[in-house]
């Protein structure tokens, strides 16, 4: 077969060829002897009817047989003579000449390609891992804090370290936030209803919680906050705008005790040490976890840095669209109205198309270094990672394992698997500084 390779923009591979009339005529009367062998037809028996009937009653189907019998073969050769490994069949075209050939073309989605430069010995610098005993109370006090019950406090003002269940209202100049910023979504800084906050803390705004002690419950005041000019929110940056705020609610916190905590989670043998070394431990993985990505994220950074290459459209269109529907639901689990989602719009599209090109990037500059350090996933480890899912999830591994071979989904487990052990040989690679951790400061501007 004579093919024709022609590399076009953004990761397009065409491959085209013609058939002669005589390997056409050739496929075809092999595909009518097959149909003709199994074809029901009223009035002939079985393998008798004519040909000239089973071209006229299967004459779309033969079409459809051949065209798929040629792109196939032209497929084959790609990989096979051609060396291309591609990522997925984009367009397919199949033309008849009046001479009785065929032309038949194939446009291939094909991986970027680029050349990497030094990626074994990169340089990252990570916090020391190190679990004191100030970190460990803050992870108990967590614990405590999930069961925490909050009985309503009957009499008196709002204390600090009490829970204030409020709505409010802005304003600014004047005006209602909701109308000066019609055009913008500025949620959840614009009102809310029966809102929590924990007097004293700042994890709404700086300063807000705290212009709310000693008010008690009905009263209304009016809280004026001054956003900063780098605030998360382009539209509120070095805007003043006043809260008119009513306490609808006051709640006190009531932590469990620690041993009881340790019991329900140990068993009755379970005491404050064995509970507070268990946490010890989660602490240990979580920070290691951290420890980890920080070092890909590092890595994977440097090896990209000034690496230009195209990415195939229909990938990133898609992988765009994943990022996007997962910032919309990750919106709405803070409690982001589908107002605000529609508002937010074009901001959550350019954010998703940001995150989904950094995303695709880094797979495929993983996918290079697989390539030359000849990294692979064994067929066993499929097999293992499939058996370990569907026992946590309670399925039969075997059913589960037939099932995502007969949907073609072990693909994206391979792809996992694959990505896992980049990453696990850059790490092991990479020159690490580890560095004495910095305080973090808790500020939400």
């Amino acid at each position: 077969m004579n093919a024709t390779v022609e590399k076009l923009p953004k990761c397009i591979t065409e491959v085209s060829a013609t058939f002669s009339a005589e390997d056409v005529n050739k496929e075809k009367e092999s595909i009518i002897s097959s149909y003709t062998t199994q074809a029901q037809i009223p009035g002939f028996r079985p393998g008798k009817a004519p040909k000239r009937v089973i071209l006229k009653r299967y004459a779309k189907e033969i079409e459809g047989e051949l065209e798929y019998q040629f792109l196939n073969k032209l497929l084959q050769h790609s990989v096979k003579e051609e060396k291309i490994n591609f990522l997925n069949v984009k367009d397919r075209k199949f033309l008849h000449e009046t001479d009785g050939s065929v032309n038949a073309s194939i446009e291939l989605i094909v991986s970027p390609e680029f050349e990497l430069g030094e990626y074994k010995n990169v340089a990252v610098t990570v916090p020391k891992l190190e679990v004191t005993e100030e970190v460990i109370d803050a992870e108990v006090l967590r614990v405590q804090q999930q069961q925490a019950q909050f009985p309503t406090k009957e009499e008196g003002a709002l204390e600090e370290g009490e829970v204030a269940v409020i709505s409010y209202t802005s304003t600014i100049d004047g005006q209602s936030t909701e109308e000066a910023f019609a055009e913008e979504s500025i949620a959840p800084y614009d009102s809310k209803e029966d809102y929590w906050l924990k007097a004293g803390e700042d994890h709404f705004l700086p300063g807000f919680s705290q212009e709310l002690i000693n008010m008690v419950v009905g009263s209304e005041k009016v809280v004026p906050h001054t956003f900063a000019d780098d605030f998360g929110i382009e539209a509120l940056q070095g805007k003043t705008v006043e809260y008119t705020v009513t306490l609808k609610e006051i709640k006190t916190e009531e932590l469990p005790a620690v041993e009881d905590i340790a019991k329900q989670m140990l068993g009755e043998e379970g005491d404050v040490e064995a509970f507070r070394e268990r946490v010890k431990m989660f602490i240990i993985q979580q920070q290691e976890r951290q420890l980890r990505d920080s070092k890909t994220n590092q890595i994977l950074e440097t090896i990209g840095e000034g690496l230009e290459f195209d990415l195939p459209e229909d990938m990133l269109t898609s992988e765009t669209q994943g990022q996007a529907d997962a910032l919309v639901r990750q919106g709405m689990q803070y409690g982001m109205a589908e107002e605000d989602v529609v508002k937010m719009q074009e901001n959550i599209i350019e954010t998703a198309a940001a995150n989904a090109e950094k995303s695709l990037r880094n797979h495929f500059i993983m996918q290079k270094i697989a390539e030359l350090e000849e990294i692979e996933v064994e067929e066993q480890e499929i097999v293992q990672a499939v058996a370990m899912q569907a026992y946590q999830s309670g399925q039969d591994p075997q059913k589960a394992l037939k099932e995502l071979k007969k949907s073609g989904n072990d693909y994206q487990v391979r792809q996992s698997l694959l990505m896992e052990k980049v990453v696990e040989f850059l790490v092991e690679q990479a020159d690490v500084t580890e560095e004495d951790a910095k305080e973090e400061t808790n500020d939400n501007e």
